[in-house]
C-alpha cells in the first residue's frame, strides 16, 4: 500500500513538473520512465570587449550583482558590453574635436611645439 502510495506521488509531480516546464516553452523527452529536459544553449556572438566596456563590467560586478547576473545567465552580457563600447565611442569621436578645438589643438601648435601637441592628444585619449 504503501508503495502504491510513493508511486501516486511520484506521477503527480511528475505531472506538475510536466506542465511547469511546457508552460515556460520547455520541451522534454521520455526515456525509461524518466523526463530528460531539452535545453538549448543561447546563440550568441563573441565581440571584442575593449576599454570602455571591461570598465562597465568591473562596475556592475561590484554594484550591480543582480544586472550582472541577469545579463549573464540570459547570454545578453557579451552584447551588452559591446554596445557600451560602440556609445562610448561615438561619444568620444563627438567630445575629442570640440575639446581640441576649445583649448586651440590643431595643425599649426603640431607645426611648432610637438612635445605639447603629444601631451594634448595623448591626455585626450585616456
Amino acid at each position: 500500500m504503501r508503495a502504491f502510495l510513493c508511486n501516486r506521488k511520484l506521477l503527480k509531480i511528475k505531472k506538475h513538473i510536466e506542465n511547469l516546464y511546457e508552460s515556460i516553452g520547455g520541451t522534454y523527452r521520455e526515456e525509461n520512465g524518466h523526463l530528460i529536459l531539452i535545453l538549448e544553449l543561447f546563440k550568441r556572438i563573441d565581440y571584442h570587449i575593449g576599454k570602455y566596456g571591461r570598465m562597465h563590467i568591473d562596475y556592475i560586478k561590484r554594484h550591480c550583482r543582480g544586472m550582472y547576473t541577469t545579463l549573464l545567465s540570459e547570454g545578453k552580457l557579451n552584447a551588452r558590453l559591446h554596445e557600451i563600447g560602440l556609445e562610448a565611442k561615438v561619444m568620444l569621436e563627438a567630445l575629442i574635436p570640440r575639446f581640441n578645438a576649445e583649448r586651440d589643438i590643431d595643425k599649426a601648435l603640431k607645426a611648432c611645439d610637438m612635445l605639447r601637441y603629444l601631451d594634448f592628444k595623448l591626455y585626450s585619449q585616456t
